[in-house]
């Protein structure tokens, strides 16, 4: 053959790709069981131990202290909050204090684990290890984050993904499924953006503003602390709100912010 060629690696070529093709059809069709038994995915779970917590819930009988020891200050929980609070007191020159955590490591939601490779050992999250840019009130998380100036690299940035639901057959970008959504869903939902647009620029009358994290340098205006008392389904149906879409797409933010 021509353009330097030869017929017989243009013949393994092709046969090479047919045989590619073949696999993977072959494997697109396997059944589901026939994938998990000769195909198997190995993990593991790395979350909470939540037997040993069900364990600290449920048992009433403790076997007797064999040591006592008292301090005047108690952290409970080793999360990321626990750990920043010891860290606070430890700067201040305050060290009488202990962290109580029932897992076997400390870190919460943002734990971490190390494996070594080569001659090094490697550190690597197991999970939530993202910080959204603190705003003007947290002044604590801008104080820690320039103490212990975190570093990085861009390349190992994970972009959030532009199309999340998979809807009749098809990938559509944004959480808010607009696949086949009415003009009544739509319009509601543009409501309920701009309704949260207004939250999120109100000022109470004691001139702070109506939502801020830290929650304590929230406005204390009756206006807004009412909601602490109204369920999101409750505030729903008081604006008026009845689109299921709607309806969906608030759980679905209230399940991935608060559990």
């Amino acid at each position: 053959m021509s353009n330097g060629i030869s017929r017989r690696n243009f013949f393994v070529s092709a046969f090479s790709i047919f045989i590619g093709f073949f696999t993977l059809s072959f494997f697109t069709i396997l059944p589901k069981r026939w994938k998990r038994k000769f195909f198997p995915l190995k993990g593991e779970d790395k979350g909470l131990n939540w037997k040993l917590g069900h364990k600290v819930r449920e048992d009433h009988v403790w076997p007797k202290s064999s040591l006592v020891q008292k301090y005047p200050i108690l952290i409970l929980g080793g999360g990321i909050s626990g750990l920043c609070a010891g860290y606070y007191l430890s700067k201040h020159q305050v060290v009488d204090y202990a962290i109580l955590e029932l897992e076997n490591t400390v870190g919460g939601n943002a734990v971490w684990g190390k494996k070594k490779w080569g001659f090094e050992n490697q550190k690597f999250p197991w999970a939530a290890h993202y910080l959204p840019l603190p705003g003007k009130e947290a002044t604590y998380v801008q104080e820690l984050l320039h103490e212990l100036f975190p570093q990085g690299y861009e390349e190992f940035l994970c972009p959030p993904l532009e199309e999340k639901l998979f809807l009749f057959g098809r990938w559509q970008e944004g959480l808010y499924p607009r696949l086949a959504a009415s003009q009544k869903d739509l319009a509601e939902k543009k409501r309920f953006d701009d309704l949260m647009d207004e939250f999120r620029h109100a000022i109470g009358k004691d001139g702070k503003k109506a939502f801020a994290i830290p929650l304590a340098f929230s406005s204390k205006d009756p206006a807004f602390t009412k909601y602490d008392f109204m369920s999101m389904k409750e505030f729903l149906q008081k604006h008026d709100f009845s689109s299921n879409r709607l309806f969906w797409y608030v759980e679905y933010g209230l399940r991935d912010d608060y559990g």
